[in-house]
């Protein structure tokens, strides 16, 4: 009598491990897309710089000590460095001497700046948490950009700048980016993207209407009234000043703490907080409002017990 062999057929493999798989792939993939991103925008500064050299080195002629020369008059300044006047005719020749050499484009190439570039400093990584983030982030950009607006004349220059202060994955997203088809590489389109891609998106009409009609409740402290009027004011379509910020916070507390504050209107948001919960404090119930007492209250307890 013939015994057959059983086949053992191989254990399929997990969905799960496909896609783990698949996603170090991708990863892998988009770490080299962006690394070839950053090398190609470093060639293109290097080839700038290069070509500024050159065309220095060659049109400053020789001149013995002993001869005085009066400085050539500059257009501008840059602080010390004087601004040469840009000649169009001979842009092209000056940064492309070479068909084999990397092409800049027209923008890279509308005032031969030295090799200096005004960067502003990182204060805080942006991650897009809410649009508040988004608001500081614009807003300290743009000041920096009127600031040294001489060399920030073009729109490369200024996302340059803004992804210095991206974490990376927002910088690696922006990247895929300008890879599309669509080709959206001006400023404009940059802050669109930008604010369309927070994390905690909350539409802006809806969480001002809420931070308007912000009240503090019975039993409830300053504190958490103050942290609620944070989390609304984070997605509101624009910054507050801090004046705004503390006539909220005043005319949403309960009236018996205003009150009760010892000072009267606070000279600053903070200020009004820490003043807001001592005079909370003050008050019966261990720092909250008392609490009304229902009338017959006593009596259906009486009932009950």
């Amino acid at each position: 009598m013939e015994v057959g062999l059983l086949r053992i057929s191989p254990p399929l493999e997990d969905d799960v491990d496909v896609k783990i798989r698949k996603a170090e792939e991708e990863l892998a993939r988009l770490r080299k897309e962006r690394a070839l991103i950053e090398l190609q925008h470093q060639l293109a500064e290097e080839q700038r710089f290069l070509a500024n050299a050159h065309e220095n080195a060659t049109s400053v002629p020789h001149v013995p000590h002993a001869a005085h020369v009066a400085p050539p008059k500059a257009t501008n300044f840059l602080g010390p460095y004087p601004v040469v006047a840009f000649d169009a005719d001979s842009a092209e020749q000056r940064f492309k001497r070479s068909s084999s050499e990397l092409t800049l484009g027209v923008d890279d190439a509308i005032s031969p700046f030295p090799e200096y570039t005004p960067m502003l400093p990182v204060a805080k990584v942006y991650h897009g948490i809410n649009r508040k983030e988004f608001l500081l982030l614009m807003r300290r950009l743009e000041g920096h950009f009127e600031e040294e607006d001489q060399y920030y004349v073009t729109d490369h220059r200024k996302i340059s700048e803004a992804c210095r202060h991206l974490s990376e994955g927002i910088r690696v997203k922006w990247a895929l980016v300008q890879l599309s088809p669509d080709g959206r590489t001006s400023w404009p389109d940059f802050c669109v993207w930008l604010s369309s891609n927070i994390r905690n998106f909350v539409n802006p009409d809806v969480a001002e209407r809420r931070y308007r009609g912000a009240r503090q409740r019975r039993e409830q402290p300053v504190s958490r009234f103050a942290a609620l009027l944070g989390s609304l004011e984070a997605n509101l379509p624009r910054l507050l000043s801090d004046d705004e910020r503390r006539q909220r916070l005043w005319d949403g507390v309960l009236p018996e703490i205003r009150a009760a504050a010892p000072y009267g209107f606070p000279t600053s948001y903070q200020v009004g907080i820490t003043q807001l919960c001592a005079a909370a404090r003050s008050l019966i119930g261990g720092g909250r409002p008392r609490r009304r007492r229902r009338r017959g209250g006593g009596r259906a307890r009486a009932r009950v017990l």
